[in-house]
C-alpha cells in the first residue's frame, strides 16, 4: 500500500497491490488504484483484492464505484464484483459482513489455479511447486491447515501432491 503523505489531505489516494480491508471515513474522495482497476469510494467499508490478473471487490456497507479501462459497476451494501482478466463477472450477493481472511477463509472466485497456490504459498509460509495450470477454480480453502487447505482445492480439481516437511515445500 502506497500513498502520498503530502497531498492526504486533499488527495485521499492510495496504490494497492495484494489485499486490504477498508473503513473509510467522510472526507475528500478516497481512491484505490490497483494495477487491475480503481475503486473510487462513496461512504462505506469493503475489501479490495488485487493479485495476479484479478480484482475482487466486497462491499459492507455504503457504496463503492469499481472501474478498469473497459467497464465499471457501483456496488452496494452486500454486493461483490470481480474482474478476471479485465473482464467484469456478474455481481455477487454476499451474506458475511467481514472480509473472508478475517474469518481464516480464502475465497476464490473463477481465479487462476497458480494464483491460488501462491495464496497457499504465502498462507502457510511453505514453497508449492506447480506447473502452469489453465484451469480456473472457485472456491475457498480453510488457513488454519494446509492439509485441509489442499484437499480443498486440489480434490475438487483432480490433482495430487505430496508434503515433503524437510523442505517445507508441496
Amino acid at each position: 500500500l502506497v500513498f502520498n503523505e503530502k497531498k492526504w489531505d486533499t488527495e485521499r489516494a492510495v496504490h494497492l497491490e495484494g489485499e486490504a480491508y477498508f473503513n473509510i471515513k467522510k472526507g475528500s474522495p478516497f481512491i484505490i488504484h490497483t494495477p487491475n482497476g480503481t475503486v473510487t469510494v462513496l461512504g462505506t467499508d469493503f475489501n479490495v483484492r488485487s493479485w495476479g490478473d484479478v480484482l475482487a471487490v466486497e462491499c459492507f456497507s455504503g457504496k463503492v464505484k469499481v472501474a478498469n479501462t473497459k467497464e465499471e459497476t457501483i456496488l452496494e451494501q452486500n454486493q461483490g464484483v470481480n474482474f478476471v482478466a479485465g473482464k467484469m463477472d456478474p455481481i455477487l450477493s454476499i451474506k458475511h459482513d467481514e472480509p473472508n481472511w478475517g474469518r481464516n477463509i480464502s475465497k476464490f472466485n473463477n481465479e487462476k489455479l497458480n494464483v491460488v497456490f501462491a495464496e497457499m504459498s504465502r498462507q502457510f509460509d511453505v514453497n508449492i511447486e506447480a506447473p502452469q495450470f489453465d484451469q480456473r477454480f472457485s472456491g475457498i480453502f480453510n488457513q488454519s491447515d494446509i492439509k485441509i487447505a489442499l484437499m480443498q482445492v486440489c480434490k475438487p480439481m483432480g490433482l495430487s501432491y505430496d508434503i515433503n516437511p524437510s523442505n517445507n515445500s508441496v
